[in-house]
């Protein structure tokens, strides 16, 4: 039977600003910075702010972030905003096999949560992701960028949302 420790490997929960080099914006109109509060492991949080008038929004685990997926089955983590406004996203992986063409990459839309104000958990099968174009699976153990992409086409005014407890487990979350 699996420890505690195998069954679970934290990325990044913000505790201190080391782990901001675990998280990129994924656009020029998108800003970050780790905040006390919004937290849902420790006490604080990663605040993302997106700015009206994009399409699109949200954030990149980078670096080590992106290290020793093959090891485990699920990528969970913690989403959580003040606003009102419905929010929709979908992920992406690109592992060393992907060019910049929408085929080669893993998109990942069908069951994730709709955000609104509150929290949601996460929870994404990361074993199984196949390309887009079904030719083969994404390689974790070549994984270069994992996109989290919130829908902003609608924003009226600028969207934040909190990034917290960002964890690879072995195991399903509980539901």
């Amino acid at each position: 039977m699996a420890t505690p420790a195998e069954e679970a490997k934290v990325i990044a929960d913000f505790e201190t600003e080391n782990d901001i080099r675990l998280v990129r914006r994924n656009d020029d109109h998108v800003t970050i910075a780790i905040v006390e509060g919004h937290a849902t492991s420790g006490t604080h949080s990663l605040k993302v702010s997106s700015k009206e008038g994009n399409d699109y929004g949200g954030f990149d685990l980078a670096g080590a972030a992106l290290q020793g997926w093959d090891k485990y089955k699920y990528l969970v983590f913690d989403l959580t905003s003040d606003s009102d406004v419905k929010m929709t996203f979908h992920l992406e992986a690109q592992d060393a096999k992907t060019v910049s063409t929408y085929v080669t990459r893993a998109s990942i839309k069908e069951g994730l949560p709709v955000l609104g104000k509150g929290k949601v958990t996460v929870a994404v099968a990361v074993a199984n992701l196949a390309r887009n174009d079904g030719s083969d699976m994404i390689d974790l153990s070549t994984l270069k960028r994992f996109r989290c992409i919130l829908e902003t086409q609608s924003i009226k005014e600028p969207y934040v949302t909190y990034l917290d407890n960002v964890r690879l487990t072995t195991v399903a979350p509980a539901k």
